[in-house]
């Protein structure tokens, strides 16, 4: 199966052997184009995944992210102990501004460093922390010094009080609401916000009510231009997946994600969802696993066949820590972990279009973790047009040599795509089938696998659970092949996969050839 998308007819694709205009093909200004480059070059040395540590609770996190955050822990304290009381509580005011600063979707370390916004909800975390500690610093041991009447007698301690408790109920509505109620938490957390801000102000803290304009103005930039209300299609598909389409009303880059409301199931419910089609296609598409309560509601309104929904969608949100639009990386290589191929959809259809256009590729490599025997989730793929048999005519299939090493065909594969489907559920096995273009059904023994429904093409389909060392290392082998130094990797799945994947991919990395790892995590 290759992971490729594209509108346009196989057969009458042909590669441009004419100039490369990078920013035409991105349909983006010059002077854009040539701004992210110099940001990238300023900011690529702090991704590098030999420097990508995971974490259980942060998932993957950088040395600059690590760096950053030592900043804001240590500096903030340390300056606070050091300037005393008056000092201490200017410290706090000015870390609760960062606190909001950094949560808002219009992130400026997003534009400035490339870091996403989901990543800096990480770094609100902190500062969220770090401010309880300060003021904590600033308060806590005159409170304690003062009697409860006293505390009451005075505004000024009063208001301290609230607050050092309101700092202090934030990361416990964290801990106990959010995992089992997020809606419910988001707007406790909201609500306790701004009854902080009221205190603060009346403590003698106003710099925190800036926060307030800077949580404004990033409503109104978000209502007035990334929000749009659509006329959907959804479709019920195999693999307990929704399919939505609508008319593309935006500009987005490939592996970006929208926040999907629909109206007939809550109006303050707002979801993130990849966008699984491409920058160049006519319309925007969602796949969407059945999962959980929200989702299930709106499989339910597909039940019936095809119907149409009003939604409204704000985006696009995201941002790869690996910039794939330029020409550093020339070999790429994705790894999903079931409906976590849903940004890989987007990014392989970019990249092999821009191939198609005169741009630089010399390998994708996609591998795809699924669980499903029947692989109903990879039918439903490329029934949608996400995942064609035979998507360019320069990346026809692997021929069918059982004897061959799995090293060997990925080296040796004819064009520039190789793919690798695994089925964890089926029992490990080291036999392979390389399963050429055709509209014939292929199969593997059924005593290995039950995969008499699938009807893959282009891909080296296995049993078990992928060998990411082995993976990453024959990656390496490919790239020293094809004269690559650097090596763009993206892994979007379960915790536990993404963990394994770093891993090897970190360990893999060497003064031959750098990996450089992007990463998302989705839990459920």
């Amino acid at each position: 199966m290759t992971l490729l998308s594209t509108v346009r007819d196989p057969e009458k694709i042909a590669i441009n052997s004419g100039k490369w205009n990078r920013a035409e093909a991105h349909h983006r200004n010059p002077k854009v184009a040539d701004m992210l480059d110099y940001r990238w070059s300023i900011s690529r040395s702090f991704h590098f995944s030999k420097n990508t540590f995971f974490h259980e609770y942060c998932g993957p996190i950088t040395l600059f992210e690590i760096i950053a955050l030592l900043l804001v822990i240590v500096l903030p304290i340390v300056v606070a102990i050091a300037s005393g009381k008056g000092g201490s509580g200017s410290v706090t005011e000015y870390i609760m501004f960062l606190c909001v600063l950094v949560a808002i979707k219009t992130n400026v370390l997003q534009f400035l460093l490339g870091v996403s916004w989901e990543r800096a909800i990480l770094f609100h975390k902190v500062c969220g922390m770090v401010s309880l500690a300060c003021a904590a610093i600033h308060g806590l041991g005159q409170l304690l010094s003062m009697s409860y009447s006293e505390i009451l007698a005075d505004p000024r301690a009063f208001s301290g009080m609230i607050l050092l408790i309101l700092l202090g109920l934030q990361p416990i509505l964290y801990a106990v609401i959010k995992p089992y109620f997020f809606e419910v938490f988001y707007f406790l957390h909201l609500a306790v916000y701004f009854v902080m801000v009221y205190y603060a102000v009346e403590h003698g803290a106003p710099f925190v009510l800036y926060s307030v304009i800077v949580f404004a103005v990033d409503l109104a930039i978000r209502f007035l231009l990334s929000s749009y209300r659509v006329q959907a299609t959804i479709e019920s598909k195999p693999g307990d997946v929704i399919e939505m389409s609508f008319t593309k009303n935006m500009k987005f880059r490939a592996g970006q994600y929208v926040f999907l409301m629909i109206p007939k199931l809550g109006v303050y419910e707002w979801h993130p969802f990849t966008v699984s089609s491409a920058p160049h296609a006519e319309k925007m598409t969602l796949h969407i696993k059945a999962l959980g309560d929200w989702t299930r509601k709106l499989a339910a309104l597909a039940e019936n066949g095809p119907a149409e929904v009003v939604a409204f969608v704000e985006g696009p949100y995201g941002l790869p820590a690996v910039n794939l639009e330029d020409e550093t990386y020339q070999v790429v290589v994705l790894v999903s972990g079931a409906i976590g191929v849903t940004p890989h959809t987007s990014v392989a259809s970019h990249l092999v279009e821009m191939h198609t256009r005169g741009g630089p590729l010399k390998k994708l490599v996609h591998v795809w973790a699924l669980r499903d025997p029947k692989l109903a989730l990879a039918n439903t793929m490329m029934d949608s047009g996400h995942l064609p048999r035979n998507a360019v005519r320069d990346a026809t299939a692997v021929k069918d040599k059982t004897d061959n090493t799995e090293e060997d065909m990925m080296l040796s594969s004819a064009g520039v795509i190789y793919s690798e489907v695994y089925c964890t559920n089926g029992k490990a096995s080291n036999k392979t089938r390389v399963v050429i273009p055709t509209d014939a059904v292929e199969t593997l023994p059924t005593e290995e696998a039950d995969l008499e429904a699938a009807t893959l093409s282009d891909a080296v389909v296995k049993n078990g659970r992928p060998d990411f060392t082995d993976i990453f290392a024959r990656v390496k082998a490919l790239a020293l092949a094809v004269g690559e130094k650097r090596v763009a990797v993206s892994v979007c799945g379960p915790a536990s996969m993404v963990q394994t994947a770093t891993a090897a991919c970190r360990a893999a990395t060497s003064s031959e050839v750098q990996m450089d790892l992007h990463v998302e995590v989705f839990n459920f």
